[in-house]
Formats: structure tokens, C-alpha cells, sequence
């Protein structure tokens, strides 16, 4: 044989080993299996850290400042330290929870206020500026996605002793839509 005759051999059959099998062909089964496809993560931003500041961003971005106006002409209980609860997220321990919306993933703050008996309104509050201002839909649709059973609990009296400077009117961020189960406001 000649020199380019065994390196066309030793190409096309490869090296042998003990065993009987190529080298090429070990190197290839002992390769590592291969892995499923990764589930892509969407990683939460920090947020705010104190509740308070999450139920005033909620004020100041929904019609969630409506909440204790709305109570006080019902007759509603404005003490009630369970009327309106800021979710707390159980896997991080803080306010922020990612929210698929439209095949969007949007952080979001996470704000219920009950309408009536254990009926509560969401209002989910995008956590980073977003040309969606905020959504609201029926407690029972953002459950589907919102795992929490953790909340701080705050009445209409302490909405109203918080003061907001700039609370949310409508005139600012006036296009709303109703897509679906959601009333969305706009930037």
C-alpha cells in the first residue's frame, strides 16, 4: 500500500482499538446525551422592597386610588385590614412576579382589592416603565399565573392616610382598552 492509500484507510475506517471499534466511533458514543432544550427564564428585577411603596405605585398607575371612594359610597368597611392586599411572591420573598400577557412576559407588581365579599379585583402594575401602565382583571383570571398566598394586608383608611401626591385620574394615561378578561391602560 501506498502512503496515500493508508491515510484514505485510516480516514474512511478509522483507527482501530482493542476492542474492535474505531476511535472515531468511541469518541462519538461516549459523548455526552443530548440535552433537552433549556425552559428560557425570565429573571425578576428587584423591585420595591417595601409594601407601602408598591400600594402607592399601584395608586399612582391604576384605578386602584378609585378603590377607597368607591368602598366609602358602598358602606363598605374602611378599616378592614384585608379590603386591599399587596401580594408578596414566595420563591423570592419580595412584590414582583412575571405575568404572561399577550405572549409578553411583564414583571408586575401585584395588588388585590376585594369588590365584594371574597370577590377581589388584580391590578397588575408593570415594575419598569412599559407602554402598558397597568392592567385589571378578576382575581380568579390572575391566579391562573400568581401563586401567591402570602400578602400584606391594607385597609381603605390606610390608602387614604398614605397621601399619594399624584394619584392615577385617567386624564394623564387616558387609552384604555378592554382586550379579553383585562381593562389595560396605556403609556
Amino acid at each position: 500500500m501506498t502512503l496515500i492509500g493508508i491515510g484514505v484507510f485510516i480516514i474512511l475506517g478509522g483507527v482501530g482499538t482493542a476492542s474492535g471499534t474505531s476511535v472515531l466511533s468511541s469518541a462519538i458514543s461516549s459523548s455526552d446525551t443530548l440535552a433537552a432544550p433549556r425552559k428560557v427564564s425570565h429573571p425578576l428585577p428587584k423591585g420595591l422592597s417595601d409594601n407601602s411603596d408598591v400600594l402607592v405605585k399601584g395608586m399612582e398607575q391604576s384605578e386602584l386610588s378609585y378603590e377607597p371612594s368607591v368602598a366609602s359610597r358602598l358602606g363598605e368597611d374602611m378599616n378592614d385590614d384585608d379590603a386591599i392586599q399587596v401580594m408578596e411572591n414566595p420563591k423570592t420573598k419580595r412584590y414582583v412576579f412575571n405575568y404572561k400577557f399577550h405572549g409578553k412576559v411583564l414583571p408586575v407588581y401585584v395588588i388585590d382589592a376585594r369588590i365584594s365579599g371574597d370577590k377581589y379585583n388584580t391590578y397588575l402594575i408593570p415594575v419598569k416603565d412599559n407602554k402598558i401602565y397597568s392592567l385589571m382583571t378578576a382575581e380568579s383570571v390572575a391566579d391562573k399565573q400568581i401563586h401567591a398566598t402570602e400578602y400584606y394586608g391594607f385597609s381603605y383608611m390606610d390608602m387614604v392616610q398614605l397621601h399619594v401626591a399624584d394619584p392615577y385620574d385617567g386624564s394623564v394615561h387616558p387609552d384604555q382598552r378592554s382586550i379579553g378578561n383585562y381593562l389595560v391602560s396605556y403609556r
